[in-house]
């Protein structure tokens, strides 16, 4: 797939003439977004330090996969707190099927659902509970050093 960062004039006729050669028999779609939003890169930055949790060998999350699901479960209140109805339904599984809670975390609590704002907060709460466990972290700012030198 191709990508083009608009940019200057110069790039937007490329991209015309990348558009003007595409076949119309409906094989290709087209999409027009705005460059990554500051959500996109808070999502990248939470995937970049469950690697690093799960790389520390802090606890039994060996992969980034455990690690989210760790992560959800300890900050679950981020969730919770907003949403009288989710947390109505966590506190019914917690008092009907309490062996059940960690799955219903699972299953139903999805950064995706976060605002920016709460993921923020989310992102934030795992700095400070992994920091204070002596993991090393990367930083946003690594993010931007590493595109950096890859494009220099």
């Amino acid at each position: 797939m191709d990508t083009y960062r608009l940019a200057s004039e110069s790039d937007l006729n490329i991209a015309q003439d990348a558009l003007r050669d595409a076949p119309l028999d409906g094989s290709m779609v087209m999409a027009i977004k705005p460059r990554g939003s500051k959500s996109d890169r808070q999502r990248g930055l939470q995937w970049r330090l469950y690697r690093a949790i799960a790389k520390s060998g802090m606890g039994s999350s060996d992969t980034p996969e455990e690690v989210d699901l760790d992560c959800k479960w300890l900050f679950r209140n981020i969730w919770l707190a907003d949403d009288d109805f989710r947390l109505a339904i966590y506190q019914y599984v917690c008092s009907e099927y309490p062996e059940r809670k960690k799955e219903w975390v699972k299953n139903e609590l999805h950064t995706e659902q976060l605002n920016v704002s709460q993921m923020s907060e989310f992102l934030t709460s795992i700095y400070n509970y992994y920091g204070a466990h002596g993991i090393e972290l990367p930083t946003p700012e690594d993010d931007l050093l590493e595109r950096f030198e890859t494009n220099t």
